[in-house]
């Protein structure tokens, strides 16, 4: 088990989880990355050896992290594979030196997407840009409304047609909102389907966010990385000042 995996491996493990503030831990995790530190204490068997999984973080998150060491722990030797080599001593949580645009991920989903969706929102802090052709999904604006009455910057692109004019959604009332009327002769749109969360988080793919879109065959992708993130937010902005 590498230590990419083994990070992959508890993320996914907390998403679906039970877990009451997962919310706050998925977030403090997208800051996170996992090391491997050995030992030269033996373990159980013939010529194998201790390694304590060490859990980095940026110092200015650790006490947060530390309120989940517990579950975390758990989940932590729950995942860990043991080897010929090596067996789990400890699970400990440690301040990070590498950048968050270091530290990048990627998971493709093709099933209950507007759940994946709902969950990255519930885990923003400061602020989300949505760039989608069509946005009727009563659900997906609801939980950005809630985004916005706690104070994080939410802005909307979507195209100015009937489809998203008759969902009847108030998105000036709430946010920072641009329509962008269809182009040229052939009416080209814009066709982006994306999302940018805390300039770490971006999820994109084919899911339009409408009613209609839960019952297609779609894909979801959702990358946490600030290279990432700041290419998709580049291009939000551009958009954005064509249509000002």
């Amino acid at each position: 088990m590498t230590e990419q995996s083994m990070r992959e491996g508890l993320i996914r493990t907390i998403r679906y989880s039970d877990y009451e503030e997962k919310e706050e831990l998925l977030s403090l995790l997208q800051y996170s990355y996992i090391t491997f530190e050995k030992t030269s204490k033996f373990a159980r068997r013939s010529w194998q050896f201790y390694e304590n999984l060490e859990i980095r973080i940026p110092p200015e998150y650790k006490k947060n992290l530390e309120k989940h060491y517990e579950v975390l722990k758990q989940w932590c030797l729950d995942l860990y594979e043991e080897t010929d080599e090596y067996d789990i001593w400890d699970v400990v949580i440690k301040p990070g030196t590498r950048k968050v645009s270091e530290i990048a991920e990627q998971d493709v989903m093709f099933e209950d997407l507007q759940r994946q969706i709902i969950e990255q929102i519930r885990c923003a802090k400061f602020m989300i840009w949505v760039a989608v052709a069509w946005f009727t999904d009563e659900i997906l604006f609801k939980e950005l409304v809630k985004k916005r009455q706690q104070g994080l910057n939410i802005e909307v692109i979507i195209i100015d047609d009937k489809i998203n004019r008759k969902a009847r959604l108030p998105f000036e009332e709430y946010f920072n909102t641009y329509r962008i009327e269809p182009e040229g002769y052939f009416e080209n749109i814009m066709h982006h389907k994306f999302c940018v969360i805390d300039l770490q988080t971006t999820i994109h793919g084919s899911y339009n966010w409408t009613n209609k879109a839960q019952y297609n065959r779609e894909t979801l992708e959702v990358s946490s990385g600030r290279d990432i993130a700041e290419k998709f937010a580049e291009e939000f902005i551009r958009l954005k000042k064509e249509h000002m």
